[in-house]
């Protein structure tokens, strides 16, 4: 905004003389700060919102055995890095436990600020026939266990800053068998404490579109604190 259009604005609206009197000063670097803060908002929003706007190639999505679609690593690689030049990574966890690697790393877009967990595991691959706890004999390649626990927990939190929003959006609006079947154990035991908190429980279910382990977890602290007052009133 030009500097004459904001004296206009000052003079019309605030009854300030446009003469370059101190108060009119202060107040047209006032509205042009404004302005500033606004059209750099509006740009950090765009950077933000861009990566849900990116359609993933068709060539780039595979299919997983389980039936679930999945984005090559390498595109989502080269996309979150064409959009977060300015980018760092973090290594918050790094555990092995009951033949499993887990990871957990942080991402931050040094330009918004915005920060992203991301987390996965990989099976150690052991030779056929290995006992129980297998030596370092029985361990086929652990660095490529590592590095594929690794690139899936980078890829994860690559997802959540819209990469491959329209293929990792869709899964997560589809309930697992295991979900599924935790929600099926739980039903008797909601009817045998209320009928009517049943029938919400399963209502809940069938309208719930996103976060369906956070819903169950939710009716599971219900039961629990159910049966503890039950219990402490018997």
């Amino acid at each position: 905004m030009e500097k004459l259009e904001l004296a206009k604005i000052v003079q019309e609206n605030f009854g300030l003389a446009s003469n370059g009197s101190n108060q009119s000063v202060d107040m047209i670097k006032t509205l042009a700060n404004l302005t500033l803060m606004k059209d750099f908002q509006s740009v950090v929003a765009e950077h933000i919102t861009h990566p849900f706007n990116v359609k993933t190639p068709k060539a780039k999505v595979k299919r997983r055995p389980d039936g679930f679609d999945y984005v090559e690593s390498s595109w989502m690689d080269k996309n979150f890095k064409e959009q977060s030049k300015l980018y760092s990574s973090e290594l918050l966890h790094y555990s092995e436990a009951q033949g499993w690697i887990t990871i957990v790393v942080r991402l931050t877009d040094r330009i918004t600020g915005n920060s992203e967990l991301g987390g996965s595991a990989a099976r150690i691959q052991v030779k056929a026939g290995a006992g129980a706890e297998p030596t370092f004999r029985d361990i086929i390649d652990k660095g490529n266990n590592v590095a594929a626990a690794l690139s899936k927990a980078i890829k994860n939190a690559q997802s959540r800053f819209g990469h491959a929003a329209d293929i990792y959006g869709k899964r997560e609006c589809l309930k697992t068998e295991s979900e599924e079947e935790r929600f099926k154990s739980m039903l008797p035991q909601i009817s045998n404490i209320s009928q009517s908190s049943a029938s919400a429980f399963t209502k809940g279910w069938k309208e719930i579109g996103v976060d369906f382990t956070e819903f169950l977890d939710d009716w599971q602290s219900w039961i629990d604190s159910r049966i503890q007052q039950k219990r402490a009133d018997a």
